[in-house]
C-alpha cells in the first residue's frame, strides 16, 4: 500500500513509462486491488510487448476478479513462457471449466492431482465433474486420491466425505453411502443435510425392499410396485393390464377380482420423500378416469399435503403414506404368493 500512491504520482507525471506502469500494477494486485491493477498492466504491455512478465500479472488480475473468459489468452501466453507452473495451470484449469469447457479442464485437474499445494482443489473438482458425468467410479477415484491431501480446512475434508456418500449410493452401496457421512458429521457436525441424510440412510440400509423403492433401477422398482399390488389387496386375483414407467413414479393399471367384487383400479407410486401436492392428486384422479378405472391408489414415500387429504374425500382415492408404505414394503417377503392372471 506505501508503494501505490508515490507510484500513481509517478505514473501522473510519466504515463507512458512501462516500469511505472507495470510497478504499479504489481503493487495494485499485491493489495488485492486487481480491477485497478487490469488497465495499468495493459498500459504497460502496450508500452513493451515483449515483456513476458506481464502476461502472468495480467493472467493473475482477470482470473482474479473471474474474468474467466479474458483471462484465458494471459494464461495461455503465460503457460507458453512458464510451462512447469502449477499455478497457472490451476488457473487455466478452473477459467475453462467456468467456460464451458470442461472436457479440457478435466484432463488439466486430473494432471494436477497430486500436486501439493493445487492437487486437493482439483481432485474436488475433477470428482464433481465426473460424477456429474455419470462416471461414478472415476468420481470415487478422484475423492479418494483428495482425501490423502493433508488438510486443516474442516470444510474441504467434510466436502470429500459428503461427495463420496454421493457418488456410492449412486452405486447403490448404502453402507459406505452411510459411513462416508458420519465421518462428515464427525468432522463437521450439522454440515449441509447430513443429519437428515444419516437417518434416511440408515433407514434403507435396514429396509431392501424400501431401498429398492427409493433409489432402486427401473425394472426393480416396477417388480416391487406389482408386489405392493399383490399386498394391497390381499386374498385376490390382479391382471397387471398397463405400466407406465417415468422419471419419479410408476404407474399400473390392474384388474382386481375378489370373491365379492371385481374392479379396474389404478395405481400410482411416487419415490419422492418430500410432500405430494394437491394439483398432482387432481391430476391423478383425472387419470383414474381416463384409465376407466373405479379406484384409484396413490402411494408415496413421503406424504401428502392436506390440501391433497381434503381433496379426495368423497372420492374413491386411497392415499398412502410412507408409514404405511414401509410397513407394506416389510410384509411383502412374510406375504404368500397371490395369484396374478
Amino acid at each position: 500500500e506505501d508503494a501505490v500512491k508515490p507510484l500513481l504520482l509517478a505514473r501522473h507525471e510519466r504515463p507512458e513509462n512501462f516500469e511505472i506502469n507495470y510497478n504499479l500494477g504489481e503493487a495494485l494486485i499485491q493489495t488485492n486491488d486487481f480491477e485497478k491493477a487490469i488497465p495499468v498492466l495493459r498500459k504497460a504491455l502496450t508500452i513493451n510487448t515483449e515483456a513476458n512478465e506481464v502476461y502472468a500479472s495480467l493472467a493473475t488480475a482477470f482470473y482474479k476478479t473471474k474474468r474467466f473468459k479474458e483471462a484465458l489468452p494471459y494464461l495461455k501466453k503465460t503457460l507458453d513462457i512458464n510451462p512447469e507452473s502449477k499455478e497457472f495451470l490451476y488457473y487455466m484449469a478452473d477459467s475453462l471449466h467456468e467456460t464451458g469447457n470442461t472436457d479440457k479442464a478435466l484432463k488439466i485437474f486430473m494432471h494436477l492431482r497430486a500436486d501439493p499445494l493445487f492437487g486437493i482443489y482439483s481432485c474436488l473438482t475433477a470428482g464433481t465433474i465426473h460424477f456429474n458425468q455419470g462416471h461414478t467410479d472415476k468420481a470415487i477415484r478422484d475423492f479418494e486420491i483428495g482425501l490423502k491431501h493433508q488438510s486443516s480446512d474442516k470444510d474441504i475434508q467434510a466436502e470429500f466425505r459428503y461427495k463420496l456418500s454421493q457418488a456410492y449410493l449412486k452405486q447403490n452401496d448404502i453402507g459406505k453411502s452411510l459411513m462416508y457421512l458420519k465421518e462428515t458429521n464427525a468432522i463437521k457436525p450439522n454440515y449441509k443435510d447430513v443429519p437428515s441424510l444419516i437417518a434416511r440412510y440408515e433407514e434403507l440400509n435396514q429396509n431392501q425392499n424400501y431401498r429398492t423403492y427409493l433409489i432402486g433401477g427401473n425394472s426393480d422398482f416396477v417388480s416391487l410396485c406389482r408386489k405392493l399390488v399383490l399386498v394391497y389387496f390381499k386374498k385376490s386375483r390382479a391382471k397387471i393390464t398397463n405400466i407406465n414407467v417415468f422419471a419419479d413414479f410408476a404407474e399400473l393399471t390392474t384388474d382386481i377380482e375378489t370373491d365379492k367384487w371385481e374392479d379396474t383400479v389404478f395405481f400410482r407410486f411416487y419415490r419422492t420423500t418430500s410432500s405430494v401436492g394437491e394439483l398432482f392428486i387432481r391430476e391423478f384422479h383425472a387419470k383414474i378416469r381416463d384409465e376407466k378405472a373405479g379406484r384409484g391408489i396413490c402411494v408415496t414415500a413421503g406424504t401428502f399435503s392436506d390440501e391433497s387429504k381434503k381433496f379426495i374425500e368423497g372420492r374413491p382415492i386411497d392415499l398412502i403414506e410412507k408409514d404405511m408404505l414401509v410397513k407394506m414394503l416389510t410384509s411383502i417377503e412374510s406375504e404368500p404368493n397371490y395369484l396374478q392372471l
